[in-house]
């Protein structure tokens, strides 16, 4: 995905849990849970090629999480279109 070749990809990264690893997590744990620390360090990844990151999706239990609609990530880390 992190191609330079690719300069006109978008980046979207989705993690998905299995209540019998582990249950995801909510909103409320949203706090500085490993899926913030990697949707920084992929924003700052793509923020260094040029390449937008849409979105950063948590998924289970039957729902997900938007971490672009729940942290200010994208406001720290701007993306280029």
């Amino acid at each position: 995905v992190f191609s330079p070749s690719n300069k006109t990809s978008t980046i979207a990264s989705i993690e998905s849990f299995s209540m019998v690893d582990a249950p995801a997590p909510t909103t409320a744990q949203a706090g500085r849970s490993a899926g913030i620390t990697l949707t920084e360090q992929l924003l700052q990844g793509a923020q260094t090629l040029g390449l937008p990151l849409v979105d950063h999706l948590i998924l289970g239990c039957g729902s997900f999480t938007s971490l672009r609609q729940q942290t200010d990530l994208w406001e720290q880390y701007p993306q280029g279109t």
